[in-house]
């Protein structure tokens, strides 16, 4: 009977690096409202850190969708033998993944101070998450 090698080790190389974006992502969020909260005075410009937050949760998504897609193509022309039609699925991912945010960037220095007027910020909170929209 043949020995199994098991599949802990190959599943951790594949999520550690998606945990450690995670991780990163959390922090960068976190961060921004320990500052927001410790470097300014007032309610103001901690809730327009987490007004942005909310608008920005958002962008990870756009590049989520695309690579849950292709992982499948991926791992059918590997599993094919096939590494070129692998690396074409991936890059195409990558455009497919760039061009909504591209877009998202573009309608957020459009519209990013309508955004931000229509979920009802106060004056004050809302001028200071528009300027941070815009970094």
């Amino acid at each position: 009977m043949p020995r199994s090698t098991g599949t802990a080790k190959p599943l951790l190389r594949l999520v550690l690096p998606v945990l450690l974006e995670q991780l990163l992502a959390l922090s960068v969020g976190f961060v921004d409202k320990w500052l927001a909260g410790n470097l300014f005075t007032g309610a103001e410009p901690l809730a327009a850190v987490g007004l942005v937050a909310y608008c920005l949760a958002f962008l990870p998504v756009l590049f989520t969708l695309p690579t849950a897609a292709v992982t499948a193509l991926v791992a059918r022309h590997v599993g094919a033998g096939e590494p070129v039609a692998a690396r074409r699925a991936l890059a195409q991912c990558g455009l497919v993944a760039i061009a909504p945010t591209v877009a998202m960037a573009v309608l957020a220095a459009v519209w990013g101070s309508r955004l931000v007027e229509s979920l009802g910020l106060p004056p004050e909170s809302s001028l200071l998450a528009e300027r941070y929209l815009a970094i």
